[in-house]
């Protein structure tokens, strides 16, 4: 695999940001949103294992599935169950399904790629895909680790506190207030409108920095990739 199709792989998810200027402005504790669609996200958009809950279950994987049923308050996300309980849960639930660490060929060909670009030790970056029924997501989370999301089927609502809010214990929605719990206990009340919006559509990229507030909401039937690109997560 030559250079320059690293660069030009990796290039798709920034541009128009030129890579040296990603990596001296914005890797790795800036938010960046790329809508510029470029050609080699093709490659992802027309995936046979990704244009459809069914062909989603049944892609090569390393690590378990997960169902999250966003939209049934206090039941517990589901794993390892069987293929056909992750569909039926999808159509009839409405549940989010969560794919670890896919291992297409061409997937993991983008892995090699984003390592080389980050510079980060071969088999950091790993792949993980998430689709989604119309409806709120997960509820307001940080991650440890930074991730780049790609939009492949539909669209989906990304909300974003500012990077300087602090991790804490919880952030709740309370109207358009946010509840921010400290970790000693304290709460401030902050607002929704100091929070960043980016609406994904397939072939937007957006870059999360690791510990940063976010939700999201989807518009209609939703598949995105999360690379995960964290710099502390152990490899095995």
């Amino acid at each position: 695999m030559s250079t320059q199709v690293t660069v030009n792989r990796f290039n798709a998810m920034v541009a128009p940001t030129a890579l040296d200027v990603f990596l001296s402005d914005v890797w790795p504790y800036q938010t960046h949103f790329s809508q510029a669609v470029e050609s080699p996200l093709a490659e992802l958009m027309t995936l046979s294992g990704l244009q459809s809950v069914e062909s989603l279950v049944d892609i090569p994987r390393r690590a378990k599935c997960r169902v999250h049923y966003t939209h049934e308050k206090g039941r517990a996300p589901e794993t390892n169950i069987a293929p056909e309980e992750m569909i039926r849960a999808f159509k009839a639930s409405q549940a989010t399904i969560y794919v670890q660490q896919l291992q297409d060929t061409t997937i993991r060909a983008w892995c090699q790629d984003v390592d080389a670009a980050l510079n980060l030790v071969p088999g950091t970056a790993r792949v993980n895909a998430f689709t989604s029924p119309p409806g709120r997501g997960l509820g307001w989370h940080w991650d440890d680790h930074e991730i780049f999301i790609i939009q492949v089927r539909g669209t989906k609502r990304w909300y974003l506190a500012p990077e300087d809010w602090p991790r804490g214990k919880g952030l709740t929605a309370d109207g358009d207030d946010l509840i921010l719990t400290h970790e000693n206990g304290e709460q401030e009340r902050r607002h929704i409108q100091e929070c960043r919006i980016f609406d994904l559509t397939p072939g937007s990229v957006l870059f999360v920095p690791s510990d940063v507030w976010h939700t999201t909401a989807t518009k209609e039937e939703s598949l995105h990739l999360v690379v995960n690109v964290g710099r502390n997560v152990p490899m095995n």
